[in-house]
């Protein structure tokens, strides 16, 4: 990809923006990036953007144009980077009509260049679409974090098409981060706030148990629901990874239900469910002694018919399952990435 690059900067991007401008970040992202060698390594955390600068980003978010409400979510997320974190750019798409450059080949790239990485990286990419040169960004995002299991890749998609979703999808999936939908600026902001919140306050590393000792009980240690435009998210913290089956009930009113077999809830659990009604759970009931294992039951608002999407991060142990509204007429389903 020979159009496309990273642009590194020492210490903060604060200082970066101090000494050259805004008008860099804005025409680094519409196609003037700064090389980066191969063997670059950067010094305490890393964070890259990688945003889609092709034609379609000339198209509207909302009341916005996407590049530019891309432009002031960076501008306003930068800024609350912390001194030791190392932030770049990269951008595809945006160089030459025709080429054959999406996100496939933009995180090919990334794959050659991190490899030289010491430290914890997150990239955040910002895009609009599915493939257009018939690559796989799924399979990609694999390879990337077999090379570097330090990478996180966290994905924003802007008003992407539900059935151009899922290879979006599976990139945050296999590498640990999490997809966002947004809709409009507001949303694109939050979940570009979400994305460096989560690179600052990256986990400490987890340790196997020592061989011999009996293996710990399955727990849903946290649920969350993250409710955004568009969809509502629910998030299972777990202490192994098990993907639980799901069920859709019509019957009643719309239910969701999630056995997760052989597991008991964790004390946080125990102690307390997340507030209700939030996005469109109306309810949430758990059962830990029911035969399908520990049960978690979402009726769901009444007035809309919903898709589900569900996927787990092994990286965190972390189960993710997204409901979406769809037409009346659209049945409900599950897919699993």
């Amino acid at each position: 990809m020979a159009d496309s690059g990273i642009g590194s900067w020492r210490g903060s991007w604060k200082g970066w923006k101090d000494r050259t401008g805004k008008a860099a970040l804005f025409s680094a992202i519409l196609g003037v990036a700064v090389w980066m060698t191969a063997d670059a390594c950067w010094a305490g955390q890393n964070l890259i953007f990688i945003v889609d600068a092709s034609a379609s980003m000339s198209g509207t978010l909302g009341a916005d144009s996407k590049i530019g409400a891309v432009r002031e979510a960076l501008i306003d997320a930068v800024k609350t980077l912390p001194e030791d974190v190392d932030a770049g750019l990269m951008v595809f798409g945006g160089r030459r009509k025709g080429d054959c450059d999406d996100v496939a080949t933009a995180l090919s790239q990334l794959r050659q260049q991190v490899k030289g990485f010491r430290d914890p990286t997150t990239a955040v990419i910002v895009a609009d679409g599915r493939e257009t040169c018939l690559g796989d960004p799924c399979e990609e995002a694999r390879q990337l974090k077999r090379i570097y299991r330090d990478m996180v890749i966290h994905v924003i998609g802007l008003n992407v098409p539900l059935s151009d979703e899922t290879r979006l999808v599976c990139i945050s999936g296999n590498t640990g981060g999490r997809y966002h939908s947004v809709v409009d600026a507001d949303g694109l902001k939050t979940a570009l706030m979400k994305a460096v919140k989560a690179e600052v306050d990256i986990p400490p590393p987890r340790f196997k148990p020592a061989a011999g000792k009996p293996k710990a009980v399955s727990r849903v240690q946290a649920i969350e629901i993250d409710a955004g435009p568009g969809e509502t998210r629910v998030i299972f913290s777990m202490t192994r990874p098990i993907l639980p089956k799901v069920s859709f009930l019509r019957k009643g009113g719309p239910t969701v239900i999630c056995d997760f077999p052989a597991a008991r809830p964790g004390l946080d659990v125990s102690a307390g469910l997340p507030e209700t009604p939030c996005g469109a759970i109306r309810r949430m009931t758990t059962d830990p002694d029911h035969p399908a294992g520990f049960r978690v039951k979402m009726t769901l608002a009444s007035e809309q018919d919903y898709e589900l999407h569900h996927f787990f991060t092994d990286a965190d142990l972390v189960y993710h399952l997204i409901v979406r509204p769809v037409p009346p007429s659209r049945p409900p389903a599950v897919e699993t990435d």
